[in-house]
């Protein structure tokens, strides 16, 4: 696309608009955003997301691309709570070490581990106490 210096004018209008509006409006409008995009939860800060949900191509994550100021937001957003699980963790150790200030927005973070399906009838019974016992109790 060619950008035109009528299409650049009206780029810069709008950016010159946003600006003046006071912090508390612009906010309230990338909340509106965040839940317009997400509209999972309704409260912006309360979302709980999977990696997938923040590289979908037009998702989340290109929220925080439009500028700065978005990025901010939309990281502390979608960096609040995660839900991670073994084959995720390459993925988030890059996205933490491009950009170490990212750990200091996540407040949760629920790390699921899958395990193989047990292929024994014996493995499928219920434990007995004891065992249970025994294994909650590590480390304790």
């Amino acid at each position: 696309m060619v950008c035109t210096r009528n299409m650049f004018k009206n780029l810069l209008e709008a950016r010159v608009a946003w600006c003046r509006l006071p912090p508390e409006i612009r906010i309230m409008i990338l909340q509106v955003v965040w839940l317009s995009t997400t509209s999972k939860s309704p409260s912006p800060t309360s979302q709980k997301l999977t990696l997938e949900d923040l590289k979908s191509e037009h998702g989340i994550s290109s929220l925080a691309t439009v500028c700065l100021e978005w990025k901010a937001f939309f990281e502390k957003c979608t960096f609040k709570q995660l839900v991670l699980d073994q084959s995720d963790l390459a993925s988030f150790q890059v996205a933490v070490e491009k950009e170490p200030h990212r750990l200091g927005n996540i407040k949760y973070l629920l790390f699921g581990i899958k395990l193989p399906e047990y292929d024994c009838d014996k493995c499928r019974r219920r434990e007995d106490r004891r065992t249970t016992e025994s294994f909650t109790n590590i480390g304790c």
